[in-house]
């Protein structure tokens, strides 16, 4: 019964002799003699051992581990020792039910190329250097580097990408590539021998998530965040200062009417200060957003009410598609990051008949407007300073935020209390995915870290919120082994990093600005805790990315929010709960797999050399 079972398994998965050996990790004429049965070795044989080992590799990086289990009659399918056990008892039974072949294990053809793929070998066709093409565009090399690798995308129809495009082909036209580039990307070209601009575009940036290339973006407004919260007021008000405050209008028309409603209201918040803004607009905002010069002026108005002590609340519009959403998140980053701001989403869908204004300071004014969707330009818009009606406005306001959810949760440094008991939080969840800076605190055995921190004379508090901050991310990742899974991407040093001493532990940065470094020696404890876990549990894996994504950024999806941290000053702490913008996070993620899946033995063999 040997050979037959052994060959019901090629059958299922759809395999090869090669193939198997390679997880095995034996020569693939040892696998066939086996399948063909001119050889039967005993269950204790090392042949039997390796044959097990190659189809358990085999099926735990195609994903059939679950379907593996349940034909040898294992319950856990999570325990690879039990697995394999039950694996060679089944394969010495005599089995009456031929397992059904699995239908996803047939070979697919490769896929298609991505952008980071596509874009590399088009610099080494036009033999471009990322400094060069840095330089020509403006951008950093290390932007460049990021692209090539895949670890990053730059936002398709962009400046930038309609740049690098056209010096990609010119600098391939110069060089009398033209005709690689037309062969590597199967478009051919037109009679003057040109490359269709357009078609080459839309080829180089194909096949990739919409979903995915938003949140990079995101995540790149917050990676390179700098504080700009210094725009003059006085200077941008100077001339609408006596207008605005000697205003007593009841109405105002049009979309000019509506700005200059706006800046009253904003101002004499700003003036005041203290309070609260309670925000609220379903329309689009082209009012806003299509006069720049008015723009700067909103935000100057809305960083000196931020100044000023006035805490904002806004309930942006869930009928907005994701897109728009991560836009508004995107910017607002800088009043974000003053701490002021509350951001909520409405649960109740528009009506798609209407549009609404309601823009309130309690006890002061508001600005309200109903219109039908298409007529806001030319529309009447309410200036109420009643205090009646405005009591009726704020119920309104009141009602509506009841009935609507966290947007996302700002933690920052200017509520540290509210910021270190988010970044000790459980966080407890049965799949955990992590984008990281260096190797997780919580892969690190506890007495590694406590050698660390005795060897550099931490102690006291210092060392209490240290190992309590360990616990507390060590709860996290135990939860999701037991439940689910922990998925981490994460780069590995250079040599000249780490025997330089210059790869830091990865412990929050807002706790700990003095930054613990590993010597290379406690380096290699930490990886290889990283390949025992890898061997002890089925559901962790380790994707090894060729540099960081970016800078300061740190990410992490849960089963009920997407938590972005950013990693250097200023430190912020991002919080997502909402469904649509969570699935981004997960396309954004499934997008990184794709990109950089690697079997265990090729990712074992990676992080090895550290030993």
């Amino acid at each position: 019964m040997f050979t037959q079972n052994v060959q019901q398994l090629f059958k299922m998965f759809n395999c090869t002799n090669t193939e198997i050996a390679h997880y095995a990790g034996c020569n693939p004429s040892h696998i066939s003699r086996m399948r063909t049965g001119a050889r039967i070795p005993s269950e204790n044989d090392r042949s039997i051992i390796r044959l097990i080992e190659g189809f358990y590799g085999y099926a735990d990086n195609h994903n059939f581990l679950y379907q593996l289990a349940e034909i040898c009659g294992c319950d856990n399918a999570k325990n690879p020792d039990e697995i394999k056990t039950a694996l060679c008892a089944w394969l010495y039974k005599d089995n009456d039910t031929e397992p059904k072949p699995i239908a996803v294990a047939i070979p697919k053809k490769k896929s298609a190329l991505l952008f980071g793929e596509k874009f590399d070998k088009l610099m080494d066709i036009a033999d471009l250097s990322n400094i060069r093409l840095g330089k020509i565009v403006n951008i950093d090399a290390s932007q460049i580097s990021r692209f090539r690798n895949g670890v990053r995308l730059p936002k398709q129809n962009h400046r930038l990408s309609v740049l690098m495009c056209k010096v990609l082909l010119e600098r391939a036209t110069e060089q009398g590539k033209l005709h690689d580039v037309c062969e590597f990307s199967g478009i051919a070209a037109d009679a003057d021998n040109d490359l269709p601009f357009d078609e080459f575009c839309d080829w180089l940036f194909d096949n990739e998530r919409n979903d995915s290339g938003i949140i990079d973006n995101l995540l790149d407004k917050l990676d390179s965040f700098f504080s700009n919260m210094n725009v003059s007021f006085s200077d941008l008000m100077m001339n609408d200062t006596r207008e605005v405050f000697s205003d007593s209008r009841s109405l105002y028309r049009g979309t000019d009417g509506l700005r200059k409603a706006v800046i009253r209201l904003l101002a004499s918040s700003a003036k005041e200060g203290g309070g609260e803004l309670w925000l609220y607009s379903d329309q689009s905002m082209d009012w806003l957003a299509g006069n720049p010069e008015y723009q700067l002026k909103w935000y100057a108005l809305m960083s000196e009410c931020v100044k000023s002590g006035v805490k904002i609340k806004i309930i942006h519009n869930v009928d907005r598609d994701v897109g728009e959403m991560v836009t508004a998140v995107e910017s607002w980053l800088p009043l974000y990051m003053s701490g002021m701001i509350e951001s909520f989403y409405s649960r109740q869908k528009n009506d798609g008949r209407f549009s609404h204004t309601l823009f309130l300071r309690p006890s002061y004014g508001c600005i309200q407007a109903c219109h039908i969707i298409g007529s806001e330009e030319n529309g009447i818009y309410h200036f109420y300073s009643d205090s009646e009606i405005l009591s009726e406005l704020e119920a309104e306001y009141s009602m509506l935020l009841g009935k609507s959810e966290p947007l996302l949760k700002i933690y920052t440094e200017h509520g540290k209390n509210d910021y270190v008991e988010f970044i000790e939080s459980d966080n407890e969840s049965s799949e955990i995915t992590e984008l990281l800076l260096t190797l997780s605190v919580e892969t690190m055995p506890e007495e590694l870290l406590t050698g660390m921190l005795e060897k550099r004379n931490i102690a006291g508090d210092k060392l209490k919120q240290t190992l309590k901050y360990y616990h507390t991310r060590k709860k996290a990742a135990k939860a999701a082994l037991q439940n689910g899974f922990l998925y981490e991407f994460a780069p590995l040093p250079s040599d000249e990093m780490l025997f330089a001493g210059k790869v830091r532990v990865n412990l929050d940065y807002s706790l700990f600005p003095e930054p613990i470094y590993y010597a290379d020696d406690e380096f290699a404890v930490h990886i290889a805790a990283i390949i025992n876990l890898m061997e002890e549990h089925t559901n962790y894996r380790f994707y090894v990315l060729p540099e960081t994504a970016y800078n300061g950024i740190q990410l992490a999806l849960y089963k009920e929010s997407a938590v972005a941290i950013r990693s250097v000053s200023p430190y912020a702490a991002f919080s997502f709960s909402n469904h649509d913008i969570m699935k981004a996070f997960s396309a954004y993620f499934e997008s990184l797999k794709s990109r950089y899946k690697q079997d265990r033995i090729i990712t074992r063999q990676k992080l090895s050399r550290y030993l």
